[in-house]
């Protein structure tokens, strides 16, 4: 038993169908073509920020280059590091460097020792273990010269102890004598400056 349709149920069941037919369509052609416009879309947003981005870092590489170029001009001219390029010659030159603070500033130097290198280093130095004798003006002024000259040198490991006492007092310089131990470090102009 079938049962016919009235000519306006045909039609709306046409209708229907061809509704249904377009939803179909739509839900299994042209969505995923809109998603996947949309995910290209923002890939190429992403993109565009990357290229922008980067384009950035090439205008400022170019400065950078040139930035970096006079620092490394600067370093090969430059008053702070130790002449000398070889270890030897430049504790020698650190030797006399605190020989000359030390004898400008009325101490005594005892002695001066080289301590052994550190290969490991990024930059190359050297280092010296000193000791001395002087008042404690004198140390103010040989540490003052020593930290705020020419070449740069960093003073650690300080030690301070009152000098040798005497029995006869005459002399009042004696008395206020420091006998003063101290580690000097200068840094050597790097092969590739």
């Amino acid at each position: 038993m079938t049962k016919t349709l009235t000519p306006v149920q045909s039609r709306l069941l046409a209708v229907a169908i061809l509704l249904l037919a377009l939803a179909g369509v739509y839900v299994l052609v042209v969505w995923p073509l809109l998603a996947q416009h949309r995910t290209y879309d923002e890939a190429i947003a992403e993109l565009t920020y990357r290229l922008q981005r980067y384009q950035g870092m090439a205008v400022q590489s170019a400065a950078l280059r040139e930035g970096l170029d006079e620092v490394k001009q600067q370093q090969a001219t430059s008053s702070y590091y130790l002449k000398s390029s070889k270890a030897a010659l430049a504790s020698a030159e650190l030797q006399q460097h605190v020989k000359a603070r030390v004898a400008d500033h009325n101490g005594q130097l005892v002695s001066s020792q080289v301590m052994p290198d550190a290969a490991d280093d990024a930059f190359p130095s050297v280092a010296i273990r000193v000791h001395m004798r002087g008042d404690i003006r004198s140390l103010r002024a040989i540490l003052h010269a020593l930290e705020m000259g020419t070449p740069l040198v960093f003073v650690d490991e300080v030690f301070i102890t009152q000098g040798p006492r005497r029995r006869s007092r005459r002399d009042e310089r004696e008395a206020n004598s420091l006998d003063i131990r101290f580690k000097v470090t200068g840094y050597m102009r790097g092969e590739s400056a």
